[in-house]
């Protein structure tokens, strides 16, 4: 999930049964159910009970949400010491999902359905996969 799509998460789109989210659709995403593993289904159920209704993370406006994930991830990888690794960036973290559901299945539109993009190249390109060298 993109910080745009955490910002607007609610506590009625966690699916507990179906061990799911619910993502919303945004200007550059589909709307799209994502897996979630142990860890996530038991944090997202803690922060659910917390709030009782309406957003998860951010509760004011989606820009302002945005940003103010943006920043609590950027401070998370900078308290991890990955702040300066080219290879860990904010887009990373949907990309691992959405590799891993390559891997499962093989197929590279589960890894756009994952990320919730269009695009078979662009969804290619985030999981660095390189279709076009062949077999």
């Amino acid at each position: 999930m993109s910080p745009a799509e955490i910002a607007i998460a609610e506590v009625d789109d966690l699916d507990v049964a179906s061990r799911s989210m619910r993502v919303h659709a945004t200007s550059r995403t589909l709307a799209r159910a994502v897996p979630l593993r142990d860890w996530s289904i038991e944090t997202m159920t803690r922060r659910a009970n917390e709030v009782g209704t309406g957003r998860l993370v951010f509760d004011g406006d989606a820009s302002s949400g945005r940003a103010s994930v943006t920043a609590v991830l950027r401070r998370v990888l900078r308290r991890a010491g990955l702040e300066r690794d080219p290879l860990i960036t904010l887009s990373s973290v949907p990309a691992v999902a959405a590799r891993r559901a390559y891997e499962e299945t093989g197929h590279v539109e589960d890894a756009a359905r994952r990320l919730g993009i269009r695009s078979l190249d662009r969804a290619a390109h985030l999981i660095a996969l390189d279709w076009s060298a062949g077999p």
